[in-house]
């Protein structure tokens, strides 16, 4: 039953000090004990329906107490904000408050350790090659001094943005300023998928534009390579296979690794490439004219196994150094794959047929990337060259 009461006076009641005048102006009255609200309350109406009204919110209010009590320094803390903003915006500021609190108090050192032991573990599984790995393990651990070793909470946007802007100050190039902000975001995504962060604090960065040249070989100095490997790895030429499936067919290098000359077909004069991590990367290849009487030779000769010979990136390495010198070019990044898809879509000009035999997603990215200044004289050069 509730203590809150609903009394109703008799108007005509003369008052006993005064028998003159009515003891009640108002007929209706609620009343309230002290214990319920902190003091005592008496209110009076003139008619039932005000009167109900009012002992409705009351009980309202009384039953909000006894559901969500509220601290005495809660109270007061809401009080000094009461007449600075609307009910809605104090809902809006703590909402904020607990998504900002709840977040992790794991600083970046720490977050940095557990990204790069789980970047280990995917490259065991092969999910992540050497290069990725070798990047993001050598950047990983410098964002704790660039960034002074937030607790991940405190990163926001801002900070991201600053953080690419210094790099960009210290006189890094836009391509190396994106790849450090990238191996941010990684860091940070992973905290996101641990549930330590709300939010990707660089989910709406802009990042640096990067406009990635394309390097190519020109026919002479591709063949001055191929005439010189022979005389620079006597016992082992790896570097030839690693040129001419390259030059020839547009291989990565990661396609090369996996290719056996048992992948090598004359008699449908293709050859296969293995599923790799790319998922485009599946597929046959032509064996174009210079490709193809090489591999006749070849296979001819008895190969077998893995074109490599299984030798590993740090012997390419080396190798390719030696060769470089010998025949006096220079071999940029990725120079033999864009070299193929340069000439390729000059000789033949199709877009769609270039990027069917790169394993590209569309044609438009083929026509964007390749569309160089080589001639159909120099494609056709190109296409020419032949190794004994």
């Amino acid at each position: 039953m509730s203590k809150i009461r609903l009394i109703e006076r008799d108007t005509n009641t003369l008052s006993k000090n005064d028998p003159g005048k009515k003891a009640y102006h108002y007929k209706w009255e609620i009343q309230a004990p002290a214990k319920l609200f902190g003091k005592r309350l008496r209110k009076k109406f003139r008619t039932k329906a005000e009167a109900n009204g009012y002992k409705l919110e009351l009980e309202i209010k009384l039953q909000n107490q006894k559901l969500s009590p509220l601290d005495r320094d809660v109270h007061l803390c809401a009080y000094r904000f009461q007449n600075l903003l609307t009910v809605d915006q104090i809902e809006t500021a703590l909402s904020d408050a607990v998504v900002h609190y709840q977040q992790s108090e794991m600083d970046l050192q720490s977050m940095v350790g557990r990204y790069l032991d789980r970047l280990k573990k995917r490259y065991g599984r092969g999910h992540v090659g050497k290069h990725h790995l070798k990047l993001h393990a050598g950047t990983a651990p410098r964002l704790v001094e660039w960034l002074g070793n937030p607790k991940l909470r405190e990163i926001d946007k801002e900070m991201c943005e600053e953080f690419i802007d210094d790099r960009i100050s210290d006189g890094l190039v836009p391509r190396t300023a994106r790849n450090y902000a990238e191996v941010l975001g990684a860091v940070l995504k992973q905290a996101v998928d641990d549930k330590m962060l709300s939010e990707h604090p660089m989910a709406a960065v802009e990042m640096p534009t990067v406009d990635s040249p394309v390097h190519i070989l020109a026919p002479a100095e591709l063949n001055k390579l191929l005439l010189a490997a022979p005389q620079v790895l006597k016992k082992f030429d790896f570097m030839t296979p690693f040129m001419m499936f390259g030059a020839f067919a547009g291989l990565r290098t990661s396609e090369i690794e996996r290719l056996t000359w048992e992948d090598v077909r004359l008699d449908i004069g293709q050859l296969y490439v293995q599923k790799g991590k790319n998922k485009n990367s599946e597929r046959w290849v032509v064996l174009t004219p210079p490709l193809l009487e090489w591999c006749e030779k070849m296979l001819g000769d008895g190969a077998t196994g893995l074109v490599l010979h299984g030798t590993s990136p740090s012997d390419r390495s080396r190798a390719k150094k030696r060769l470089c010198r010998t025949a006096g070019v220079t071999i940029p990044r990725n120079a033999l794959r864009h070299s193929y898809g340069s000439h390729h879509l000059v000789h033949h000009a199709s877009e769609g047929n270039t990027a069917a035999e790169m394993g590209h997603y569309t044609a438009q990215m083929t026509f964007k990337a390749y569309r160089r200044a080589v001639t159909k004289v120099q494609a056709a050069d190109y296409w020419n060259i032949r190794v004994d």
